[in-house]
């Protein structure tokens, strides 16, 4: 077994080894596991194209430890959990030592123990490990095929739109969420974890991703969602008019 993040260079590890974090929401945290800087700002777009475990410090107060990235500014970030899945890849739950700790070796006479992955990470994949036992439990010795025949959505809308690629997509989508649930080494990312409204709001990917998503939903799944179609309010005086008619019938 190794510990999943690569040694920095000399030069780097000189630089940010024992290094004390003087500003930012990491103040007084001590780097204990150095890195490399990002080839960018922090806050710019191509972070999540470049992000991966040789950015990843490890950074320590007491007996807790942090994770960071530092750009290219030397600005030092808490590494955020929407780019675990990019820093920690082909980590799965079994793998990870007890204690989620990890003795790494620094020099001939220095070892340091480290947590082997972050413990909110850790958390997350033993309850989607837990969920997927439940359901092979549930499901006992069920096969996955993707021959089978997906049931027919009902539709309510006054003026449904016309698609013809709507079964076939609806049946890949089923195929590929049931295929995820029932095995652990397949894992489907979550594209929107940890992002807000604000981020998609002031990142043009993260709009063009949500314009698919509501398109989707618009025209093939929105009565699924219960999103009904609303017709417009009648008149008050039609309603009147028929209250009056009502009342003197």
């Amino acid at each position: 077994m190794h510990f999943p993040l690569p040694r920095a260079k000399q030069e780097q590890w000189t630089k940010w080894y024992n290094h004390v974090v003087t500003s930012g929401c990491l103040k007084q945290k001590t780097i204990v596991w150095a890195a490399e800087e990002l080839p960018c700002r922090f806050k710019s777009d191509q972070v999540k194209d470049v992000v991966g475990p040789h950015h990843v410090f490890i950074l320590k107060l007491n007996k807790k430890f942090y994770y960071a990235l530092v750009d290219n500014t030397e600005t030092v970030y808490k590494l955020p959990k929407k780019y675990y899945t990019s820093c920690f890849p082909g980590i799965q739950y079994n793998n990870v030592p007890k204690n989620n700790r990890f003795k790494v070796k620094l020099t001939g006479r220095k070892t340091i123990e480290l947590p082997f992955i972050p413990e909110s990470f850790l958390e997350q994949k033993k309850n989607k490990t837990q969920t997927r036992k439940r359901r092979r439990s549930e499901s006992q010795n069920e096969n996955i095929t993707f021959d089978f025949q997906a049931p027919q959505w009902s539709v309510l809308m006054d003026n449904p739109p016309e698609s013809t690629n709507k079964k076939d997509i609806v049946h890949l989508i089923r195929s590929i969420v049931a295929y995820a649930d029932n095995n652990e080494q397949f894992h489907l990312k979550n594209e929107f974890e940890n992002i807000t409204v604000e981020d998609i709001q002031t990142n043009d990917d993260l709009r063009s991703k949500m314009k698919i998503i509501i398109s989707f939903i618009y025209f093939y799944c929105r009565e699924e969602m219960g999103m009904f179609p609303q017709r417009a309010p009648m008149p008050v005086d039609d309603l009147q008019s028929w209250i009056a008619e009502l009342n003197d019938s």
